[in-house]
């Protein structure tokens, strides 16, 4: 069994740590504990009325405040979502438009190739006809 002396000290000391403890709890609390007790309800009068306008006042005030900044914080979260969207319909945008100029790029070289062949294959008539083109003539 251990030592009463040291028992006493340990069990001392939590006491002394306990009521410091709810000394230090008391000392912080924010929110005033004034309460009608059950007369004042039923007479309808009470003392601490002016801390309970007050309180009320505050307790608006902190509601204003919390709704302009839950107002900001959606704001801003739109503008972000707002700023995605327009970010990716710009990419879009931007491929379409590289997919339309590589399509007329494509086509207006294959209509190059054909009149190209078209040339190449009347040049070729005229040749082995033994008729050289006239120079005056367009060839194309």
């Amino acid at each position: 069994m251990p030592d009463p002396k040291t028992l006493y000290s340990v069990v001392a000391l939590v006491v002394v740590g306990l009521v410091a403890w709810v000394g230090f709890v008391l000392a912080s609390v924010k929110q005033q504990w004034a309460r009608e007790t059950p007369t004042e309800l039923a007479e309808g009068t009470s003392a601490p009325s002016d801390v309970k306008v007050l309180e009320e006042g505050q307790a608006e005030e902190k509601s204003e405040e919390k709704a302009k900044a839950e107002e900001k914080v959606e704001a801003k979260a739109e503008e972000k979502v707002d700023a995605k969207a327009e970010e990716k319909v710009d990419a879009k945008a931007e491929e379409k438009v590289d997919a339309k100029a590589e399509e007329k790029v494509d086509a207006k070289a294959e209509e190059k190739a054909k009149a190209e062949e078209k040339v190449d294959a009347k040049a070729e008539e005229k040749t082995a006809d033994g008729v050289e083109p006239k120079k005056d003539e367009p060839t194309a």
